[in-house]
């Protein structure tokens, strides 16, 4: 089992969180509070909470849900900021996502990992500061050697290879953080397409994720010597990637600059070869000061994004290169946002903070990026398109 290291030290703002979780999500209302809830009203007469309890149609199935208000809070959220059931009846009373976020456990075959949602303004901060020299996962000295114990698949025999080389990759700081992006993208790309050829087996499989320092220089050098391009692919993923922005709504945190107004006409008109070289242009001239200042913190809010969204533990349906991506896309989002914010003034850590907590919550939806992913397939062909990974940050 591994563990979160900065839950240990994790308190909710309550009113002063800048961005509380009462709004804009949907709140499940569980069985149990609901029964709750139900007794409640029996033994006090206060109906308040159960009343607010409605069934929605969700994807042609009818789920039990708090309403929301006109301005698409909880109806429970006070003007404090604070919940109002909470504040007259306690945490017990609570719904079951209300008492557990931003707390989350991601299941794999082998191994369980306690973590954090990045869309809570106080993990994202705890998160973006971790100290670097330190794993951000602290290993649980009891897990089990699945190895040892003959727990392994295929499946997690790929997971636990693709494990090893993420936690020796990630921290090479040595090397740009890009490039190592793009060295776990290649790797995963070259597992992906030997096992649909029919050629991956286990003694392959680790030689693929073995020596990572030594295929992080040799990458390095390729890129310096103009021998690792990127290439045509890059005009459709950026093209996903800014309509990304727009579709969830996330692109109005860049500011109202020229910048901004050209990549949305770009969008518009579905030109990817010119969003693609706005792109590069907002690039080369933030990327440098952004690095420098936040690229230890980016690093960890990479390392906790690909943890929580399953890579490499749990890929959905078993697809590594589409869980990498559900991680690395949002991941890209927020380069996007900060390339064209300071396109007008310095990024302090606030505004890259909300950016990540915003992003996330956006991005909370399990299948969203799938489902566009579904329309740019030709992404999903790591095997062909890795070097797209060299201009995320």
């Amino acid at each position: 089992m591994r563990t979160l290291r900065v839950l240990e030290h994790f308190t909710c703002l309550a009113r002063d969180c800048p961005a509380h979780c009462c709004g804009r999500w949907a709140i499940v209302a569980d069985p149990e509070i609901e029964a709750r809830w139900r007794e409640l009203a029996e033994r006090t007469g206060d109906h308040t909470p159960l009343d607010s309890i409605t069934s929605v149609d969700v994807e042609g199935r009818s789920r039990r849900m708090l309403t929301k208000g006109d301005d698409e809070n909880c109806v429970h959220l006070q003007p404090d900021g604070l919940c109002s059931i909470q504040a007259k009846y306690g945490h017990e009373y609570l719904p079951e996502t209300c008492r557990s976020y931003p707390r989350m456990t991601v299941s794999g075959k082998a191994m369980q990992i306690k973590t954090a949602e990045l869309s809570c303004p106080e993990i994202a901060r705890q998160v973006l500061n971790a100290d670097p020299a330190e794993a951000l996962f602290a290993e649980d000295a009891a897990s089990i050697d699945a190895f040892s114990t003959g727990l392994f698949s295929a499946e997690t025999t790929v997971s636990a290879a693709l494990d090893e080389l993420t936690n020796a990759v990630l921290p090479q700081a040595r090397f740009p953080l890009n490039l190592r992006i793009y060295y776990l993208a290649k790797t995963v790309a070259d597992l992906a397409y030997r096992s649909e050829q029919g050629t991956l087996d286990e003694q392959t499989l680790w030689n693929l994720c073995k020596a990572p320092r030594q295929g992080l220089y040799d990458a390095n050098l390729a890129l310096k010597s103009g021998h690792l391009k990127v290439g045509a692919v890059s005009d459709e993923f950026w093209r996903l990637i800014a309509g990304l922005a727009i579709e969830v709504g996330v692109m109005d945190l860049a500011g109202t600059q020229a910048s901004v107004t050209t990549l949305r006409d770009a969008v518009a008109d579905g030109a990817a070869a010119e969003i693609h070289r706005q792109i590069v242009e907002l690039r080369a001239l933030a990327r440098s000061e952004l690095l420098t200042r936040f690229g230890a913190g980016l690093q960890n809010y990479l390392t906790a994004s690909l943890m929580n969204r399953g890579f490499p533990w749990r890929p959905a349906e078993g697809n590594f290169v589409a869980t990498f991506m559900n991680a690395v896309l949002p991941f890209a989002v927020v380069q996007l946002l900060c390339w064209l914010r300071s396109a007008d003034e310095v990024l302090d850590e606030g505004v890259l903070l909300e950016f990540i907590y915003t992003t996330e919550r956006r991005f909370s939806h399990a299948d969203l990026v799938y489902k566009i992913l579904s329309r740019s397939p030709v992404l999903l062909d790591f095997h062909r398109a890795p070097h797209i990974y060299l201009e995320v940050c």
